[in-house]
């Protein structure tokens, strides 16, 4: 299921083409904040959550004892919020940055180069 969460991932490996009109970058874009949202902030969240509430009603029984160690439960919760904060923090960097394209601050092409140091 965390696998689910690049789904976001080859938008994004396309946003840095400049070869594209502004309307297949605007729609790329589009799409790029679109899957980022769905999988990662709504069905991954909503998906790890259901985990969690299952292991702490389970994580008495003697089956589920035998089958997994006791570290497991507080491990997955703790790695769990960090992915989840995360996320939320670069969904918020996202929508900063779509408003500005979309009140025209920022063109639709500009801030979507990739900085490397040659």
């Amino acid at each position: 299921p965390m696998l689910l969460m690049e789904a976001s991932t080859p938008f994004l490996a396309i946003v840095k083409a400049d070869f594209f009109s502004e309307t297949a970058s605007l729609l790329n874009q589009m799409g790029f904040a679109l899957t980022f949202f769905s999988c990662r902030i709504v069905i991954v969240p909503y998906m790890w959550s259901s985990l969690m509430w299952t292991m702490m009603e389970q994580k008495s029984s003697p089956r589920y004892q035998e089958c997994f160690p006791s570290y497991l439960f507080p491990v997955s919760f703790i790695f769990g919020m960090f992915f989840n904060v995360l996320n939320l923090y670069w969904f918020i960097k996202i929508v900063k940055k779509a408003r500005r394209k979309l009140l025209g601050i920022e063109k639709v092409h500009h801030g979507n180069e990739l900085n490397e140091n040659k």
